[in-house]
């Protein structure tokens, strides 16, 4: 009897089939595995920087810097320089600038995460009634470096880092996508104690400027 060699097209077409329901199953596996890592690797980020705003709080007597720095001209607008605010501020307590680069957009700003807008100079550590409650910085939608609270209306320039869905700032960038929730429907932020973790969005739009996420005093 004749042997025979190679495969019939029933069996390549079974073959096939099973390699595409694999890769059907493993694709958003791997898909989730890549976000996991760099979910990470942002938290890594914006616990550094947290690390830093303290640094920055023992050196300027537990006083917050700035939420913006630049001139203003003539005509009274506001300039701004290439380095957003807390690249500015926070630069001397870091030791890669890439810590200022969220891994999940392709942003070709001074960096990807947001300051609290409502801190400033006036604002000392003595003021806050729970530090471990006051975001302090954290992912930023238009990479400005501002986040403020969404009740103040829809941004213009300046950068709510989570807007609510609907909102001008919701999925853009200027044109380059940075999606609010970026990092599995969530967001990294720094509190004022200086620890971090990865929160859902919504939690930072409820109360509106009274959230204590926002302000506590």
């Amino acid at each position: 009897m004749k042997r025979r060699s190679g495969f019939t097209l029933i069996e390549l077409l079974v073959v096939i089939a099973i390699i595409a329901i694999l890769a059907a199953i493993l694709f958003p596996v791997f898909a989730r595995a890549r976000e996991n890592a760099r979910k990470a690797s942002c938290m890594s980020n914006v616990k550094q920087l947290a690390i830093g705003v303290t640094m920055y709080l023992q050196d300027y007597d537990e006083t917050f810097f700035p939420r913006f720095h630049g001139t203003i001209d003539a005509m009274g607008v506001r300039w701004y320089p290439v380095s957003s605010q807390p690249t500015y501020f926070l630069e001397p307590y870091v030791k890669n600038d890439k810590v200022f680069k969220c891994p999940s957009i392709s942003l070709n700003w001074a960096t990807c995460y947001g300051y609290n807008v409502n801190l400033g100079p006036s604002v000392t550590l003595s003021r806050v009634e729970q530090v471990s409650d006051l975001v302090v910085l954290g992912d930023d939608q238009f990479g400005s470096g501002w986040y403020y609270p969404p009740s103040w209306g829809k941004a213009s320039f300046g950068a709510n880092f989570c807007n609510k869905p609907g909102t001008l700032a919701e999925n853009i960038q200027w044109g380059v996508n940075a999606p609010y929730g970026r990092h599995s429907e969530g967001v990294n932020i720094a509190f004022a104690d200086g620890h971090a973790k990865w929160i859902k969005p919504e939690k930072l739009w409820n109360g509106g400027a009274n959230n204590p996420y926002y302000q506590q005093w």
